[in-house]
């Protein structure tokens, strides 16, 4: 009497593996997962930019002027005038850490940031001017 073994032979289980692996490549190759992780990065960008720009716009209901760049904090730390504070942590650039460019202009100001994959600024933004180097869009006061 004959034993019959079930199961999968090696050579099945490695071809098995070969064509799911090919696949996911394949998925990968398309839907191109790190263009997601950009626009993301890219939506948290413009909404941390508008929170920093509420808080300017409240500065300057406050005291007619907008902030100067050296007062305005670095990331994670409050921002506070006298007993006001605009804003509790200052939001921190989600690609790597580090600040959003800030700086004083004649007419106003610009928060700024370095968005990615872009060819134009985000609705609503401009593109910098020589204060902020490095950046792709500014968010200005509205005025």
């Amino acid at each position: 009497m004959k034993l019959k073994l079930k199961g999968f032979s090696l050579i099945e289980l490695l071809v098995s593996i070969t064509i799911v692996s090919l696949l996911m490549a394949a998925a990968f190759a398309v839907l191109r997962p790190q263009d997601y992780f950009a626009r993301a990065r890219n939506s948290r960008r413009i909404s941390d930019l508008k929170v920093i720009q509420t808080a300017m716009e409240q500065f300057y209901a406050n005291n007619n002027a907008y902030p100067t760049t050296a007062s305005v904090p670095l990331t994670g730390t409050v921002w506070t005038s006298g007993s006001v504070t605009y804003l509790r942590t200052v939001p921190k650039d989600p690609g790597n850490g580090g600040n959003y460019c800030y700086a004083t202009t004649s007419t106003g100001y610009e928060a700024c940031a370095n968005f990615e994959n872009l060819s134009a600024p985000p609705t609503g933004f401009v593109a910098p001017d020589a204060s902020c180097a490095g950046v792709t869009a500014c968010a200005t006061n509205p005025f």
